[in-house]
């Protein structure tokens, strides 16, 4: 509702909302609400620096020096990206080889090889994890390489 935002969840799970601002959606923030049984909050977020313009994705270079920030967001534009479920210019995506996967050891996950976006010097490996448990379970990024 204007800038506002209102959430209501019909349970206590976690709940990961994407916030933009219409007149630029490639600025997005990621919040992550925990949901108990408390009296409603209301939260303000504001941001004090200013955002950075977004670039073009290009083949990223070895993340050394001063080439790190152009590596950092490269990664982050082609994440963006996939999230919104496109393929960014200059890239490709295909089915993983063998030897591309994503292994987790956290206990309940159960990981098969998904599909590799590739372009420049970039790949980003995915993977397709399911929860073999009957309880939720929080992926612990360490857990997974």
């Amino acid at each position: 509702d204007g800038s506002a935002i209102y959430v209501a969840t019909a349970s206590e799970g976690p709940v990961t909302l994407f916030v933009s601002d219409a007149s630029d959606p490639n600025h997005a923030l990621s919040l992550t609400l925990a949901p108990r049984r408390i009296p409603p909050r209301e939260i303000r977020l504001v941001l004090t620096d200013p955002l950075p313009n977004p670039s073009p994705i290009a083949a990223p270079t070895a993340p050394t020096g001063a080439a790190a920030p152009d590596y950092v967001s490269t990664l982050t534009e082609a994440m963006r990206a996939l999230a919104r479920e496109e393929i960014p210019e200059g890239y490709g995506l295909r089915q993983a080889r063998r030897q591309e996967t994503v292994t987790c050891v956290q206990l309940g996950l159960e990981t098969r090889r998904g599909q590799v976006l590739e372009g420049g010097d970039l790949w980003l490996v995915t993977a397709l994890v399911r929860n073999t448990t009957d309880t939720e379970l929080e992926i612990e990024e360490r857990a997974c390489r």
